[in-house]
């Protein structure tokens, strides 16, 4: 018997899509760091969404009905909120575990972790980010101390990832905490008679003439006077802040209705 797949309807998501359709039997699972979350970090992404109200924060509470922030969440509607008011640096890709080899993957990330000392982080600059499929951008904050150490994790993490035949990290990253995110208007569309916001439409099929059609703002790009704008108001209070203590290892399972967390040694 074929495995379930779900059909993806990106009206529940604001517009985005998933990456890969939801497969009954997979585990989708994303390895992490987990942070709190500055005062002074929602004061910024407000004041980016001041200059650019397509932008959504990735830092509120379950309260306010934010959408899930990544693939890993993506794949259920249920989230947890102990991620959605935390900081988080992605150590891998979204990964996607049959339910007989989560077990032996958990156990063999845990040894992993386990050989890592706990180390200082914090953060540097403001930065932006794609996604792979260019559906959606990020204002993210780059990792500053403590980028080595990450290094040495998740070359640690990918050995181990690559015996269970899951794919690494990516090559030479770029560890940071993404703060707010927008959807992309699609590459297909003649950018150069695009505005800067677009709408972009998504439609419920339901094999009727008439589909119920939605249509959420996209943009271009973040731009980046803004990125220059919010580093030189936020930035040095950025590097101010800190570090934090990387002690842990966090791995999320099925859109964070599983959680398990990994000690370093």
């Amino acid at each position: 018997m074929s495995p379930t797949v779900e059909k993806d309807d990106p009206a529940q998501y604001q517009g985005r899509t998933l990456a890969r359709p939801k497969v009954q039997g997979d585990y989708p699972t994303h390895i992490y760091l987990s942070f709190d979350i500055p005062p002074f970090f929602r004061t910024l992404v407000k004041e980016a969404q001041a200059d650019l109200p397509e932008l959504h924060s990735l830092l509120d509470s379950p309260s306010n009905n934010q959408p899930p922030t990544d693939q890993a969440e993506l794949d259920t509607p249920k989230r947890d909120k102990e991620k959605e008011t935390k900081l988080h640096v992605s150590l891998s890709r979204p990964l996607y575990l049959r339910a007989d080899r989560k077990s032996a993957v958990e156990a063999s990330l845990r040894d992993v972790v386990r050989t890592i000392k706990s180390f200082p982080l914090s953060f540097s600059t403001l930065s932006v980010f794609k996604n792979d499929d260019n559906t959606r951008t990020f204002l993210s904050i780059d990792v500053g101390a403590g980028f080595p150490e990450l290094e040495v994790l998740t070359e640690s993490l990918n050995k181990s990832l690559d015996k269970h035949h899951l794919p690494p990290y990516y090559t030479s990253p770029r560890f940071h905490t993404s703060i707010a995110w927008a959807l992309l208007t699609p590459s297909s569309n003649p950018s150069s008679h695009l505005p800067k916001s677009t709408l972009i439409p998504s439609i419920q099929h339901d094999r009727s003439n008439k589909p119920d059609q939605k249509s959420f703002p996209s943009i271009e790009g973040i731009p980046p006077d803004l990125v220059k704008k919010l580093d030189e108001k936020f930035g040095d209070r950025i590097r101010k802040e800190g570090p934090w203590l990387v002690d842990e290892v966090v791995c999320s399972y099925k859109g964070m209705t599983e959680i398990a967390r990994h000690v370093l040694g």
